[in-house]
């Protein structure tokens, strides 16, 4: 599910497409000119060159440039030969779901991987019937639980119903292998850390749920999670106990389509975008009183949720910026700014910081390129630099 679904592009003039359309073609050139120039060149070439590069940038440049390989295949990873601890006491599943990724056999090397680290880990993969055949075969060969469903007529916004019934149908196989708790991902996005399952498991028993309502034990989220959007918990990765992820995903498929326009916070309430559908309806369900603030979410967040860092878990994400290593990490005031694991430890230790200014940010639209709503958000942010 992409993130930011909320934050709609600003409108096009007729006297910028012009010169939008020829920066695209000269991006597409420049694109092609270095394809034909790097074609042939071997690999160690091409590292020395970006090294020699990002040396160059960060002796002129504004910015320290940084880069970090990761291993293609499931060959080149080891699991945790000697693990800090024992392994978790449950059985926790994990549902790789989502149209499968075939570039360098992306989500066949992440099954692979998986069950090579995570070996009390049934796996199991919720795709569409019109999946690669060969990839489904193999994904057998190694064990996977395949399970395929016939695509939806209605897509929903932003492809929510897709997530939503490929996910609940590796859920509902997951407790009929009797899983007690479930790791719903991507099949567009690998874990490499060796020790992600233990981790997740620590962080629920460590953060016990208290006043849960219906609910039973913490969902652990991505800190791809907007702090200023109403209950817009990320939900590129959920890990959760068997029941409470059945609750999270059993929601009616929804025939609306995604946001066209620029939404403001307060208007955001029932609105068409999957992670807040998803989370609202959670908390709505297990007896959680919604107040559609922003204070009223960190204060779910602080009871029901855990948010742990992209980081942590070594997440690789071959899709989109797929060259930046933080795609969400800012160093000015951004309304797109995300919470990370150590504040989200500080605030479920702390409590709320009593400050309801933070609720006039729900009067913006979660896009601040127009200069207006920039200069408005100055008088809240305090400097706002360009």
């Amino acid at each position: 599910m992409k993130q930011g679904n909320v934050m709609a592009s600003k409108s096009t003039g007729p006297k910028e497409l012009p010169s939008r359309l020829t920066e695209r073609l000269r991006k597409r050139a420049a694109s092609l000119a270095g394809s034909a120039l790097t074609f042939c060149m071997p690999p160690f070439i091409l590292k020395w060159l970006l090294e020699s590069a990002l040396t160059r940038l960060n002796s002129r440049g504004e910015s320290y440039f940084t880069f970090w390989p990761r291993p293609k295949h499931c060959s080149g990873l080891t699991p945790a030969r000697f693990p800090l601890t024992p392994d978790f006491r449950g059985r926790a599943a994990i549902v790789v779901q989502g149209p499968l990724a075939l570039e360098n056999d992306f989500t066949l090397e992440t099954l692979a991987w998986y069950g090579r680290a995570f070996p009390e880990s049934p796996l199991i993969l919720s795709t569409w019937d019109d999946a690669d055949a060969v990839t489904l075969e193999r994904a057998r060969a190694l064990g996977v639980h395949v399970i395929t469903s016939h695509l939806p007529q209605l897509r929903g916004p932003c492809n929510l119903n897709l997530q939503v019934l490929s996910t609940l149908q590796g859920v509902l196989k997951a407790r009929e292998l009797n899983a007690t708790h479930v790791l719903k991902t991507r099949a567009d996005q690998r874990m490499y850390s060796p020790s992600a399952m233990r981790q997740l498991s620590a962080l629920q028993q460590t953060f016990p749920l208290e006043n849960g309502g219906s609910q039973k034990e913490r969902l652990l989220a991505l800190s791809y999670t907007l702090r200023y959007v109403p209950y817009h918990l990320c939900d590129f990765l959920i890990y959760g106990q068997i029941d409470d992820m059945i609750t999270f995903w059993s929601i009616p498929p929804d025939p609306r389509p995604a946001p066209t326009t620029p939404i403001a916070g307060r208007d955001l309430r029932g609105a068409p975008v999957p992670e807040i559908v998803l989370c609202s309806s959670f908390l709505n369900t297990t007896g959680w009183n919604l107040k559609w603030t922003v204070t009223d979410t960190w204060k779910a967040y602080r009871e029901r949720f855990c948010l742990i860092d992209y980081e942590t878990l070594d997440i690789y994400w071959p899709k989109g910026d797929r060259l930046s290593e933080y795609r969400n990490r800012f160093y000015t005031p951004e309304l797109r700014e995300m919470i990370g694991f150590l504040e989200w430890v500080s605030l479920w230790q702390l409590g709320l910081c009593d400050d309801g200014d933070v609720d006039a940010l729900m009067n913006f639209p979660m896009n601040h390129s127009n200069p207006q709503i920039k200069a408005s958000l100055a008088a809240i942010f305090g400097e706002f630099p360009e």
